[in-house]
């Protein structure tokens, strides 16, 4: 027989699943089309549960409450809409079958909750005026008293929904005895450690294991072959140290790209911004009364970096920076903002100059008019580009000449090559080819591949890590294919065998 305590969770299974079933089939949410073709009067419907449709307005306007509340950076209003369309969705839903349950909020209750959330909307049990309420309201959520309240209303809903979910829900004294034996039972547990390498230094192998160790993997103690490499380099980076540029070369570099140095009307400001996007008429006016207070105390000489930092609600990231973006030109900015600040003289500040944005306070930190920098000014910065193409154009040059001296005669030595060209020369230690990794050689992978290629006296050349590098491969270091004594390695076998 079950017990009393399996029936009520078998039963309160079966309640929770047929809430979840209802939930799911009574209620009908599609995607409606909104390419060619689809249905002109749904064209800004994105979902529908029962008769109740989402619209794209619905999703906007949350949007632009939020964006009015703070800053919703351009990539990520994507993810912000889609968020607020899931939560819209889940509202309906609540709502949907809030009614088919025949459950509501009353006023009651949502007075009780309002009180919660501002004890000073209320003079005891009586509420506060209107008009003060709302004030209220604003000031402490930022928003309506109507959206204010239907958010009240949509939590408490919720709230009831989870009450009917877990009312049900009854746990055993057995399940509890369990559940806390498991949180707080503990195991002492007796054990002993025993360590390998003390182990091995137990171990004594006899010279007949050590022996039948060694021949077990004789491939290990094979030495491979090893060549020893002579290499030249020509550094192009010291021919650019050495590289010299004459003024007229750079003048005439300059006169054909004069264009490049043309620096039009400019000026560097710092601004602060009292956003009124999405604010009505009363907003607006508040917004213009506190734009003027701070106004007054930039001209009465506060710092105005500081103002900037404290009150600028500026989204492209000046207020950070005290305000400050930088050098504008004509045209980069909006036209009432463009004509005050290339009005202003160096150092002066504005009065409220009204945008699209809002009310700006602007200080210009510099200007400058129209003009082409002087060759002086930018002679520096002609002349590195300029050493860089001269010396690579010569490194090229010379191994041009060196690839050819190379082909007249196939027995010329890099010793014969140094005299006649800016070699730099050097040798390897012996190298084989598992030696990749270790060669001092600045062209390693060239030498080791005259290695794996076996070359007898043979050349190459490569360019590596801005080096033309020339090789010779010298005979071939004496190769012993036999393996090293067993006395030799007596130590190198004893040790995995103690391991095994």
């Amino acid at each position: 027989m079950a017990s009393d305590g399996d029936k009520r969770k078998f039963w309160m299974r079966i309640m929770l699943g047929g809430i979840v079933f209802v939930l799911g089939a009574s209620m009908l949410l599609y995607l409606v089309p909104q390419g060619p073709g689809g249905d002109t009067g749904s064209t800004e419907t994105v979902a529908k549960i029962d008769d109740q449709e989402i619209t794209l307005q619905d999703v906007r306007q949350q949007l632009s409450d939020i964006e009015r509340r703070g800053q919703v950076p351009k990539q990520f209003e994507a993810i912000y809409a889609q968020q607020i369309l899931n939560n819209l969705v889940f509202d309906r839903e609540i709502q949907y079958e809030a009614k088919r349950l025949g459950m509501h909020v009353t006023d009651e209750e949502t007075a009780d909750r309002i009180k919660q959330f501002l004890p000073a909307a209320f003079n005891g049990d009586s509420p506060i005026g209107m008009d003060q309420y709302s004030q209220l309201v604003q000031q402490q959520f930022q928003m309506p008293v109507q959206q204010f309240e239907d958010l009240v209303r949509k939590e408490i809903l919720q709230e009831k929904f989870r009450k009917l979910v877990t009312d049900g829900v009854s746990v055993s004294p057995a399940e509890l005895q369990e559940q806390f034996r498991y949180n707080n039972e503990k195991v002492k547990l007796d054990y002993a450690l025993i360590k390998p390498d003390d182990l091995q230094a137990k171990i004594v192998p006899t010279d007949a294991e050590i022996k039948a160790q060694y021949d077990k993997d004789k491939a290990k103690y094979q030495v491979p072959e090893k060549r020893v490499v002579r290499y030249g380099l020509i550094d192009i980076i010291k021919l650019r140290q050495n590289t010299q540029v004459s003024d007229d070369e750079l003048k005439a570099l300059y006169q054909k790209n004069i264009q490049d140095y043309a620096v039009p009307n400019r000026v560097h400001v710092e601004h602060i911004l009292f956003m009124t996007v999405g604010k009505t008429d009363a907003e607006v006016a508040e917004i213009r009364k506190k734009a003027e207070d701070v106004l007054k105390q930039a001209k009465g000489g506060a710092n105005f970096e500081d103002l900037a930092k404290k009150y600028s609600e500026d989204p492209g990231g000046s207020k950070a920076k005290g305000g400050d973006i930088g050098w504008i030109v004509q045209g980069q900015t909006v036209p009432e903002f463009e004509k005050v600040a290339f009005s202003l003289p160096k150092g002066s500040i504005s009065d409220l100059v009204k945008t699209q944005y809002g009310f700006h306070i602007i200080k210009v930190i510099d200007k400058e008019v129209a003009h082409t920098k002087s060759f002086d000014e930018v002679k520096d910065s002609i002349k590195a580009p300029l050493v860089l193409s001269k010396a690579d154009q010569q490194a090229s040059d010379e191994s041009d000449k060196l690839s050819s001296a190379i082909r007249r005669s196939s027995k010329v030595s890099l010793d014969d090559l140094a005299k006649q060209f800016p070699l730099e020369l050097g040798q390897t230690r012996p190298v084989s080819v598992a030696d990749s990794a270790d060669v001092e050689c600045t062209a390693c992978e060239r030498c080791i591949h005259a290695v794996e290629q076996r070359l007898e006296l043979g050349r190459g050349r490569s360019s590596v890590n801005n080096q033309l590098v020339v090789f010779q491969s010298t005979d071939h270091v004496e190769v012993d294919h036999r393996l090293y004594a067993f006395d030799r390695h007596r130590r190198v076998c004893d040790k995995p065998l103690r391991a095994e």
